[in-house]
């Protein structure tokens, strides 16, 4: 799911561990409110989001992005 220009693709523990074609380390992070505003502004930042496993941190963000997905405002 693409929500706020950020790739979380990292819905349960199966896709988890799944093995990227890659095959290169990748880091999980939880991003909050605070991740998703800072990752917005820096390019750094929104790389670094973008290439590893992304999953959401807090509810407020998590039911924003189920609740647009149900809407269907964002795939």
């Amino acid at each position: 799911m693409k929500f706020c220009n950020i790739n979380f693709n990292l819905k349960n523990k199966t896709s988890l561990f799944e093995r990227d074609d890659d095959r290169k380390m990748k880091i999980i992070i939880t991003a909050n409110a605070a991740f998703i505003v800072e990752a917005n502004t820096t390019e750094r930042f929104y790389e670094i989001l973008n290439s590893n496993h992304v999953t959401f941190d807090g509810e407020i963000p998590l039911r924003t992005a189920n609740f647009l997905s149900w809407l269907r405002l964002i795939p």
